[in-house]
């Protein structure tokens, strides 16, 4: 594509953020099909929302720590499509995910492509706490994620009461703290067990981690 038609096309998405392949071929004045091969010649991110139909380009979009971008209520995603999106946050999560936790970090209701994604293969679950977790299908990740939830279960009830006792003294402290604090008088306990601990019993100010 010549350096005109480039330029061309980054100062449309520049004014309009993002365009469907329908409104670039109008800007351009050519047909469907050739917008779209400019398009793929530019480079895109398309939205993961609206059926795939906004598209936009890197200069453009302002991606999030979490790796999301939303103009208009349109959201885009850094690593492409919903699948892969969703399978990049479970894979980089240290116990897995939620529905919940994923839709808020997606802000948009996930239940039916996870249930959907998860009968494919594309994902591991297990139940837990009467909630669905879902685990990398990737065998290291998944082992260790799987393991988050065996410390959890496995907090002995001395240990418990103690984390409680030691909580209620340092209400603000954060997990990392809480499990220093009781490694101190010898209670072995992880980051992770602490927070999931506190998740199970729904302590209404979960500490951070």
């Amino acid at each position: 594509m010549k350096q005109s038609k480039i330029k061309v096309m980054e100062d449309l998405f520049h004014a309009h953020k993002l365009l469907t392949i329908s409104e670039l071929a109008h800007h351009l004045d050519c047909a469907e099909i050739t917008a779209r091969r400019q398009l793929h010649a530019l480079g895109y991110f398309s939205s993961y929302t609206h059926n795939s139909r906004y598209y936009s380009i890197k200069s453009v979009v302002q991606f999030d720590h979490h790796g999301i971008w939303c103009y208009n209520n349109i959201y885009f995603s850094k690593f492409g499509t919903l699948k892969r999106t969703i399978t990049h946050l479970i894979d980089n999560s240290t116990a897995g995910m939620t529905v919940s936790q994923i839709s808020h970090i997606l802000r948009i209701k996930c239940y039916a492509p996870l249930n959907l994604f998860y009968k494919n293969g594309y994902f591991n679950r297990i139940k837990h706490d009467k909630q669905f977790i879902y685990l990398s299908k990737q065998e290291n990740i998944y082992q260790q994620q799987l393991d988050y939830y065996i410390q959890a279960d496995d907090l002995k009830p001395q240990t418990a009461i103690q984390l409680l006792i030691e909580y209620i003294n340092n209400p603000n402290a954060t997990c990392g703290q809480l499990s220093q604090a009781l490694g101190r008088k010898n209670f072995s306990v992880t980051t992770e067990a602490i927070h999931w601990f506190f998740e199970q019993h729904d302590v209404k100010k979960t500490p951070k981690f």
